[in-house]
This record gives structure tokens, sequence and C-alpha cells, in this order.
């Protein structure tokens, strides 16, 4: 995967000199999300390492319909950037089937919540299941 992303961007971008602490918070509403949740995991093993990650865990959809939405937080490093990784994760999403349609099934939805001190979907961090998620997390 960084190897198809370093094929379109210019790799003077990626700077490799630091590693940055990330928190990532994945969800799927697909019948097969914790399979999902996994491949997308595997996916970006090469432009992060993986220190920490919670169970997964079942909560009610938000503004997505009555479809159940599988969570996973994973706490890591990259070597990237912040837009290289939030590119990389788009892509990610991309492969793995998800598209901006409107449907009510979201295959997969992979969202930077903290890249080093900064916190990034703000409203998301008081959601109850992103709650239970850093708790997990942190214990």
């Amino acid at each position: 995967l960084l190897k198809d992303f370093l094929k379109k961007e210019n790799p003077l971008t990626v700077k490799a000199t630091m590693l940055h602490k990330i928190i990532l918070a994945l969800g799927s509403n697909d019948d097969n999300a914790p399979h999902l949740l996994d491949e997308a995991i595997t996916m970006m093993r090469d432009i992060l390492s993986v220190e920490k990650a919670t169970p997964q865990l079942r909560s009610h959809a938000i503004n997505h319909g009555n479809r159940m939405f599988t969570n996973v937080m994973i706490e890591a490093t990259t070597p990237l950037d912040f837009q290289c990784l939030r590119n990389v994760i788009k892509q990610t999403e991309q492969r793995i089937g998800r598209v901006h349609d409107g449907n009510e099934v979201v295959k997969i939805d992979i969202d930077i919540l903290q890249y080093d001190d900064t916190k990034h979907h703000v409203e998301d961090w008081e959601r109850p299941y992103i709650q239970t998620l850093l708790y997990e997390l942190n214990t």
C-alpha cells in the first residue's frame, strides 16, 4: 500500500525522521465487519506500527440507519506526516470498498482521532462508543 502511495506522491513529502503517535477509530456496519476491520489494519501495517488495539465493540449507528456498527480503536506510531497518513487511510478505505453514495452500508470508516498532541474529529470524542474504546485502550 505504501509503495502504491509513493508512486503517486512525491517521496520528499514523506518524512521518516520522526515517529508520530496516532489514535485511529475504525468502524463498519457491513455484514462482514469484523473481517473488514482486520483487513484494514493489516493493509496499513506497512505505514504504522500498532502498539495497542481494543477488542471490537458493537454500537448503534449514528446517521447510517438502523444497522449496528462494529468498531475498534488502535494506538500506533507512523513516520508519515498528517496529510500523507490521511491520504493512505482514504486509499485503504477505497480499496476495501468505501463509497460515499448515501448508502446505509459503510464497508469501512477510518478516522484519525489523534495525531501527536492534536485531537481531530473533536465531536466524536464525546460519543459513548468512543469513550468506551478509549477506556479499553488506556487499560
